[in-house]
């Protein structure tokens, strides 16, 4: 199976296997087409890591639901074949406090996450996840 870029709205696959996640894209409504991207990722069978530039605005109450039943749903498959999350925050006490939630999330849905200060730092981690498990 090939991944189309055309496909993927949300996530930029030009570093692929280490996917962008395109937050400007992602207005309300927007959860429908994230499963269907997640879906082709996970169909496609390699594994790959994702990568958020951008700070994460607060999210549509609909789209986090949506969200957070596929994920749910989608558990095993998603530790298959995520390597890991790596979020970037240059602020030291917001990118503390954001690192205490992902671990949470990452103990809920089987990933690994990180919170780094530059996209350097962040590109580094999910490399070295993605390579350590290649």
């Amino acid at each position: 199976m090939t991944l189309l870029q055309d496909d993927f709205p949300l996530h930029d696959l030009s570093g692929f296997p280490l996917l962008r996640f395109r937050g400007e894209r992602a207005l309300p409504g927007y959860a429908p087409q994230w499963a269907r991207e997640m879906e082709a990722l996970l169909n496609h069978g390699q594994a790959f890591a994702v990568l958020f530039e951008q700070p994460r605005g607060e999210e549509d109450h609909e789209d986090r639901r949506l969200r957070a039943i596929w994920l749910k749903c989608n558990k095993e498959r998603l530790m298959r074949h995520c390597r890991g999350l790596a979020s970037v925050e240059p602020d030291a006490q917001r990118r503390e406090a954001l690192q205490a939630m992902s671990e949470g999330a990452a103990r809920a849905f089987g990933v690994p996450q990180l919170v780094a200060a530059s996209r350097e730092e962040a590109e580094q981690g999910l490399r070295r996840w993605l390579a350590s498990t290649a």
